[in-house]
């Protein structure tokens, strides 16, 4: 899926304001919406199923493994056949900017832009596993020889057991169906804001590429998240997961580059 490219990013280097000061200008910046977080979960580029599996290594773009059945009796599932619920805090990433700036420095821009955004959604319905990690194992022992071969889960181990960070196997535990899906800037539909950034000598004009948003329109999983494991072998033989936290930014970014 490409990222659609603004018309307002074709301004000169020369007649923009640095981020430490300088001449006048616009200092303007495009935020893709792609895999963007928000209060809700992160916006569902592929529309990935309950139970999608990716195999991960930290700073490559995830693999695709399998679509795993996710056990009833672990599902939750919540409607709202009627009317429009709200993702807040809608934090894409920069994907151009017309002054040289570090990642820092964009992250802040997403970050002080996501404040005064949102996804409104509608007649949302919910589903969420508690027991993503039992799904993965019971899978892997319905055909323990092909599954462990095809997602390489004794290289995984042995890896993580030398030290490294990775690889991971990534599920997703959670999804929203919805009907449409809207940007929302300051409470109304809109696409653009202006935010105050430190180290700016003026407001940066940020543009959003929504056009993703409105691709979810008819009844689609157009929010997801992911929990991400570690593999192991447990003390009865099998092959089982153990929880990794504070990855999930890390594993978005990544994901972010499959569509760029």
């Amino acid at each position: 899926m490409k990222i659609v490219a603004f018309a307002a990013l074709s301004l000169s280097l020369a007649a923009c304001t640095a981020p430490n000061g300088g001449g006048p200008g616009q200092v303007r910046a495009a935020l893709s919406l792609s895999y963007a977080k928000t209060g809700a979960g992160v916006y569902n580029d592929a529309r990935y199923g309950l139970g999608k599996v990716f195999r991960w290594n930290p700073g490559q773009e995830p693999v695709d493994l399998a679509i795993v059945p996710v056990p009833q009796a672990s599902l939750s599932v919540t409607s709202v056949p009627v009317g429009k619920s709200t993702a807040s805090s809608v934090t894409g990433t920069v994907v151009s900017l017309n002054v040289t700036a570090t990642d820092a420095v964009k992250a802040q821009i997403a970050a002080s832009a996501s404040t005064r955004t949102a996804i409104e959604y509608t007649s949302p319905t919910t589903r969420d596993s508690s027991d993503t990690r039992g799904a993965m194992a019971d899978f892997i022992d319905a055909s323990p020889p092909e599954v462990a071969a095809d997602w390489d889960l004794d290289g995984a181990i042995a890896a993580n057991a030398d030290g490294a960070s990775g690889p991971y196997y990534v599920i997703v535990f959670k999804t929203v169906e919805t009907d449409s899906t809207t940007l929302k800037v300051d409470g109304t539909s809109g696409t653009e804001l202006s935010v105050g950034v430190p180290g700016f000598s003026a407001d940066v004009k940020v543009t959003f590429d929504s056009a993703l948003l409105a691709e979810c329109t008819g009844r689609q999983a157009c929010l997801f998240d992911v929990r991400i494991y570690r593999p192991v072998i447990n003390a009865g033989g099998r092959y089982d997961f153990l929880t990794q936290s504070g990855l999930r930014d890390a594993f978005l970014a990544d994901l972010r580059r499959t569509t760029q």
